[in-house]
């Protein structure tokens, strides 16, 4: 059947469209054709893995704040794009530079990573998780991560 106005009728489905966008019934089966070989392709695999989720500083002096990563008992972590930022909101909120002695300074801190698990992890252990779960973009072979590794 001829319709008038431009429209179509959808192979898949057979429904007549009045716009040349095409068929939702289409969209949903490029989309399960894209999910299906991604699956195949082992994309989903690190779902169920521990990951890092963003930069994170530990400020171990500072006063305990009420929510924290499961895995730490002191101080503040903050966390942040990158641990630069992380530093400048540490000085633009509280007037506390990131360093140990000092009128002005936060105490011992640790720089590391927050993971999806909730867990606060040094540099260190950061690299092993990351490169686990596949997260490394960079060409790196230091033993530590850097943000500027994963994302």
């Amino acid at each position: 059947m001829a319709h008038l106005g431009g429209g179509y009728t959808c192979k898949n489905c057979g429904a007549y469209h009045r716009t040349t966008v095409v068929c939702n019934c289409k969209q949903k089966k490029l989309l399960i054709e894209m999910m299906e070989a991604d699956e195949k392709d082992g994309l989903y695999k690190t779902n169920n893995m521990e990951r890092i989720y963003s930069a994170a500083i530990w400020y171990k002096d500072l006063p305990i704040a009420k929510y924290m990563p499961t895995n730490i008992d002191k101080g503040v972590v903050v966390e942040g794009h990158r641990h630069a930022d992380i530093i400048r909101t540490m000085v633009n909120l509280l007037g506390k530079r990131t360093c140990q002695f000092g009128e002005d300074c936060a105490g011992e801190s640790e720089q590391g990573f927050i993971t999806n698990n909730n867990r606060f992890v040094d540099r260190v252990e950061g690299m092993r998780i990351a490169r686990a779960a596949n997260q490394v973009i960079s060409d790196t072979t230091f033993p530590q991560l850097y943000s500027e590794d994963i994302y």
